[in-house]
């Protein structure tokens, strides 16, 4: 009998169980923080660009600063580990060689941009702010609008990144060990992101690094437990990392054209951290597969130039083109934006890197390059005034004239929403100071000499034959971004003599009297003298304020008051002009419009309340009887019945009663025609 063997068991073994999933390396490449990076920048570029449901797109910085705090934190834990120290010679020159090449890129390159396209009246103070920029404090700068004003989240990462190896290196007890200790570095972080919450709330919207560590902190405290997360189930890694794309999605949608931190700014920060703990197991499935997708971790390694890029071609389009842009023409810049991101990454910033690679002195050296460019654009003489194009959209630096002002007004007192970019945005409109070089002296300063020293009587036109002083309080500082637009057409000097709390008119007119202010109005009169100008424009604040000691009709005493001021600058041979002061909202439109971003409407003061019309007519029965020029403002600001708070894409106040420097600078052309030549 013939016997037959089978290459195969007879009985069927029993089913092994499967192999387990092998936890992935907690400090490996993460694909899936690279698309996280690139759903942060189409939501800012996005915002930026004007995209409908994308108002509160610039949540994406807050998701760019978790994922700094992820990576900067991983990276020193997993040098601890890896050599037991942290070379704090190599961190710099690796953060250096991170950040620096693409700004010494795209500084110069605005710089010469603006100076081709952009109005003159806007470089001084983009000189200014690119310097600024150069030098990593431009968050500390109060910058009106600016090509370059969102570097400021470049300068809250440097500046941050400063010191994050220090903690780390403390947190760890490294000198003492010789250890990575992860439970220390996750309390150090812990306690940082408390206080550094606790003073964002307390200070409300800042750009500084210690109100913004926190969400540095929120990423920083998933690197400790990286070793835990990687043992995630794919299931709940899968759910959290849907979960936080989500919020910060509706975080976008939801949260308003706010840029400031604060409470709702936990959303975006919560969100970034679910995905990135989410994907520290690797879970290859779901949102997280889509966020390693090639398209995705290829825009993400774009992002940050992308970033710097984008904003300074938005701004800068329309006037290169001459014509506005409407929302679906303004994607354009943004993807000519993202082509010289990629550009200048390929062309100029990693043959840097390749080149240069960990030399601690490339720092200094590549930060010189945007410094120069922009000392050198501080150092030219301004160019010829060219013609601005009047329907400029938002941002809108146009200067319309009378007719077009009356069309604008008109237009938001019925306006129901907020503009998806006002000019300036709504988190920085309350440090949109006049562009006069920070000239207003403390109420506590008596002399003069405090503008002299800040180079107050060189303003305006560079070396401007004729010299005009804008003389008063703040309330007549905040029409220096106006007057300097005239000044520069018709190439004046402008002199800036303004106090906080004095007033041109004779006699104390503060709330709180200051014995200083005489004497400095004595002190700007004997200067005027010197100075002999054709001009001398005044304006200060009026509303509900009477000169001190001051008994009877209060409009009576303050037509009185400066009755005498006038008289001693005609007397000096100086033409007085006085410009009426701007409507007093009485409450801080600002708050209003982040608490009503879909109902701004009721953030328009009434006319009745915000316009003292009773001190209207005696300043003008008294400038009539006198032969001094009244230049009435009231229709620069409201209709017949309201003042409203945004006009023509531009936020009006910037506090209680004072206006914003763009709006001022929007009014340059309406000046000019009462100003006399």
């Amino acid at each position: 009998m013939t016997m037959y063997t089978s290459a195969y068991p007879l009985t069927s073994p029993l089913p092994s169980s499967p192999a387990p999933r092998p936890a992935p390396e907690p400090w490996r490449f993460r694909p899936d923080v690279e698309g996280l990076r690139a759903v942060a920048i189409l939501l800012v570029v996005g915002a930026d660009a004007g995209v409908r449901g994308l108002h509160g797109g610039h949540v994406g910085v807050d998701v760019f600063f978790v994922i700094s705090g992820y990576l900067l934190t991983a990276g020193l834990l997993q040098r601890l580990e890896d050599q037991r120290r942290i070379s704090l010679r190599r961190y710099y020159a690796v953060r250096m060689i991170r950040l620096l090449p693409a700004v010494a890129v795209v500084l110069p390159v605005t710089l010469t941009a603006a100076w081709w396209w952009l109005p003159p009246t806007m470089l001084h103070s983009l000189g200014h702010d690119a310097l600024a920029a150069a030098l990593g404090f431009i968050n500390y700068r109060p910058a009106g609008p600016s090509p370059v004003q969102h570097f400021w989240a470049v300068a809250v990462t440097e500046q941050v990144a400063l010191a994050w190896p220090i903690l780390v290196i403390l947190a760890s007890l490294i000198w003492l060990r010789g250890t990575a200790s992860h439970r220390w570095t996750a309390v150090a972080l812990g306690v940082l992101g408390i206080a550094s919450f606790a003073l964002c709330i307390g200070l409300g919207p800042s750009a500084s690094p210690q109100s913004r560590a926190w969400e540095f902190a929120a990423g920083g405290l998933i690197a400790p437990a990286a070793r835990r997360l990687v043992r995630l189930g794919v299931r709940p890694a899968v759910f959290l990392a849907f979960t936080g794309v989500v919020t910060i999605v509706l975080a976008a949608v939801f949260t308003g054209a706010r840029t400031g931190a604060g409470w709702t700014t936990l959303w975006p920060v919560a969100g970034a951290a679910l995905v990135v703990a989410a994907g520290c197991a690797d879970p290859r499935r779901g949102i997280v597969r889509l966020l390693e997708k090639a398209p995705m971790r290829e825009l993400g390694r774009l992002s940050y130039g992308w970033y710097l890029w984008h904003w300074p071609v938005l701004v800068i389009a329309p006037y290169a083109l001459g014509r506005p842009l409407s929302p679906t023409g303004r994607l354009v810049p943004a993807a000519l934006a993202l082509l010289l991101a990629s550009v200048s990454l390929v062309a100029v910033e990693n043959r840097l890197r390749l080149v240069v690679r960990e030399k601690l002195w490339f720092g200094p050296a590549l930060t010189a390059v945007p410094v120069l460019a922009a000392v050198l654009a501080l150092a030219l003489p301004l160019p010829a005034v060219r013609a601005v194009p009047v329907a400029v959209a938002a941002p809108d630096f146009g200067l319309p004239g009378a007719a077009r002002l009356r069309q604008l007004i008109a237009a938001g007192a019925t306006a129901s929403a907020l503009p998806a970019v006002p000019r300036p945005r709504l988190g920085a409109a309350a440090t949109d100071y006049p562009h006069d070089g920070d000239c207003l002296a403390p109420a506590g300063v008596r002399s003069i000499s405090y503008g002299i020293g800040m180079g107050c009587e060189r303003r305006g036109f560079a070396g401007g034959a004729t010299t005009v002083v804008l003389f008063g309080d703040s309330h007549a500082q905040s029409w220096y971004d106006a007057l300097d637009v005239v000044a520069q057409q018709r190439k004046w000097r402008i002199v800036v003599l303004v106090k906080s709390n004095c007033g041109a008119p004779a006699g104390q007119i503060a709330a709180t009297p200051d014995t200083g202010c005489d004497t400095w109005r004595d002190e700007v009169f004997l200067r005027i003298a010197e100075l002999n100008p054709a001009m001398v424009v005044m304006s200060s604040l009026h509303h509900g304020l009477a000169p001190a000691g001051v008994a009877g009709d209060p409009n009576r005493a303050w037509a009185a008051g400066w009755l005498a001021t006038v008289q001693r600058i005609k007397a000096i041979g100086a033409r007085p002009v006085l410009i009426e002061d701007s409507p007093f909202p009485r409450t801080n439109v600002l708050t209003c419009l982040a608490a009503h971003p879909q109902a701004i409407r009721s953030c328009n003061p009434t006319r009745a309340a915000a316009v003292n019309t009773g001190r209207q007519r005696a300043i003008r029965t008294m400038a009539g009887a006198n032969g001094v020029q009244v230049i009435d403002t009231t229709p620069w600001f409201c209709t017949a019945t309201v003042c409203p708070a945004v006009v023509g894409g531009t936020l009006v106040y910037r506090d209680t009663n004072h206006i914003t420097s763009s709006y001022s600078q929007l009014l340059g052309g309406v000046l000019g025609k009462e100003l006399p030549g």
